[in-house]
Order: C-alpha cells, then sequence, then structure tokens
C-alpha cells in the first residue's frame, strides 16, 4: 500500500492514500493487528445489451471490473487476494431494480478480468493477456488479439470462456421422485425432470 508508483504519476487520491500507510500512519501495510491494501479499480466496463432469443426480447446489463497492466506486469500477491475476494463478492447473475424506478432488469456481473499489454500503450500493443480466476483463485491468461479484446469488453465474448457470448436464458430444472406403476403392476420409484 505505501509502494511508490513504478510507472507514471499519482493521483491526488492515490498519494493522499498512500500516506495514511507510513508507518504509524491509520491504514499500516502490516502491522501486529492488521493489514490494508489499497488498491484503485483501473475500468469499469458497465453496457446496456438487448438480446433476442426464442422467447423475445430482455434488457441486460453487463457488468465487469477491469484490472489493467502494462509491460506484462503481473498482479501482485496482496492484489491477486483483494481482486479474488471481491470477484468470489460479487460474480453473478440477479435481478436490480433502476434507481428512481421498481422496474426491474437482469445484471450479469463477471467479477474481476485482468487485461494486461505489451508495452505501455494498449494502442500500439503488439498482443494482449486476458486473465481470469480459476476456481482456486489463480489468474489464468490467455494470450488475445486486440479485435478479442474489443469483443470481450462488449461483452459478445464470454470474459470466462472467450467465445461468443448466447445469452441464452436458462430455465430452472425441478426433480423430484414419484412412485410410478409398471405395466406388470409393481409399484417403481422414478426420479422426474421437469422444466420450469
Amino acid at each position: 500500500m505505501t509502494r511508490q508508483r513504478i510507472y507514471g504519476e499519482d493521483t491526488v487520491w492515490g498519494a493522499w492514500m498512500r500516506s495514511l500507510g507510513q508507518p504509524g500512519g491509520p491504514l499500516p501495510s502490516s502491522s501486529k493487528t492488521r493489514g490494508t491494501t489499497v488498491n484503485d479499480w483501473d475500468v469499469i466496463v458497465h453496457q446496456y445489451k438487448t438480446p433476442v432469443d426464442n422467447q423475445g426480447t430482455r434488457d441486460v446489463h453487463c457488468m465487469m471490473f477491469l484490472e489493467c497492466k502494462t509491460r506484462l506486469a503481473d498482479v501482485s500477491p496482496t492484489q491477486t487476494e483483494t481482486l479474488w475476494f471481491n470477484h468470489q463478492a460479487i460474480c453473478k447473475k440477479f435481478q436490480a431494480s433502476l434507481p428512481g424506478s421498481k422496474q426491474k432488469v437482469s445484471v450479469w456481473h463477471y467479477g474481476v478480468s485482468i487485461l494486461s499489454c505489451h508495452g505501455d500503450d494498449p494502442a500500439h500493443a503488439q498482443f494482449f493477456r486476458w486473465g481470469r480466476f480459476d476456481r482456486n483463485g489463480r489468474i489464468v491468461y490467455h494470450d488475445v488479439s486486440l479485435e478479442t479484446v474489443i469483443l470481450l469488453l462488449t461483452f459478445d465474448y464470454d470474459p470466462d470462456t472467450i467465445r461468443h457470448n448466447s445469452f441464452r436464458r436458462h430455465h430452472k430444472v425441478s426433480v423430484y421422485t414419484a412412485h410410478v406403476q409398471t405395466p406388470m403392476g409393481v409399484l417403481i420409484e422414478q426420479t422426474i425432470k421437469r422444466r420450469s
């Protein structure tokens, strides 16, 4: 938290937060009773989409937090931990009401992604790495092109699979057990699955 920036200049807010982490400050990087990591979100991507499927059109708000790295920099262990906890907390699909309204919309929050580029200017980068967390909290990277990055940022590609995002509705499946009589008159237990 108190480490000085390696590249670029700090923001006013970043410098102030960093000063709070100095030894004896209220947000120490480590002490006997606490350890603080302060990260800023590089990018929050939020896109409104109206996908069409066999049931019609619906509103979906896609969101993702993006940690951007230049010079193919790695995410530090403390930052990985913070990003992983956030990813687990926010990576979900849910219904939310719009501000000032009772209207509900679908929100698909993809959690945290890491985008790393070769060099220090994404516009002139030769290649990119797209990182996502696996089930155990490790960041798994895939080399991707600029075209693929655009498809990921517009949610036309699923951030996890890096394949076309179909936005299909998945129906809940009810599973229950019933007793069914066979033609011979024997009562058997049968598992029945029914889409709701």
